[in-house]
Formats: C-alpha cells, structure tokens, sequence
C-alpha cells in the first residue's frame, strides 16, 4: 500500500495519518516501513519500530525539497490489516481523531 504526502497539508492531516498508521500498527506484525523521495526509496524497518515523531520530521523534510513524497507499507500478509478495513476511512474515525477522543488519537504538533 502506498500512501502519497503532498506539500502543504496541515497538521489535522498528519494527525489522521499518524493515527491511522498506529491502528496499523497494532493489527499486522512485520509491517515494513518505505520512504518514497524523489524517485528513490530508502527503507526504514519495521512499522512497529518507528518513531513517529522522526518519521514526520523526515516527511516534513521532504516536502522541502519535493513536492510529493510517499509512504510504502509492506506486509507479509496484505490485505489484513486494519488500513484495509472501511471503518478506518468512514466519518466517525476521523472526527474521532480531530476531537482527539479516539483511542488511537495522536497529538501532532
């Protein structure tokens, strides 16, 4: 799965993805991390390792340079993950997620 970062979107959008990578998180093990930066990809381990706050500083210093940069996630088992499922993309997860009232809302700063 690849997710595609553009420049400018605001902190209530990384605030979504974050969360949405923590729900991830928490429902596929050996998920692999894969930064996307001007046409090149550059590992950075598992998902479940990953600093969130380092990867948003690496994401905002991307979109210094680029217009775009992108996030690949590689399972061992795709398509069960919780990224996968429809209640992670309807209404209520995100307004969850904006009042910061969810379990997995993650202050973004």
């Amino acid at each position: 799965m690849e997710i595609t970062i553009s420049r400018g979107c605001d902190t209530s959008e990384f605030g979504l993805l974050f969360a949405k990578l923590a729900r991830h998180r928490s429902s596929v093990p050996l998920t692999s991390v894969v930064l996307i930066k001007g046409g090149k990809k550059y590992r950075l381990g598992s998902l479940e390792e990953q600093d969130f706050e380092k990867l948003k500083e690496m994401i905002i210093n991307c979109l210094s340079r680029y217009k775009q940069c992108g996030i690949m996630l590689v399972e061992v088992k795709p398509g069960s993950g919780a990224m996968y499922k429809p209640h992670m993309h309807n209404v209520r997860f995100k307004s969850d997620i904006r009042r910061q009232t969810g379990p997995f809302a993650i202050r973004v700063n």
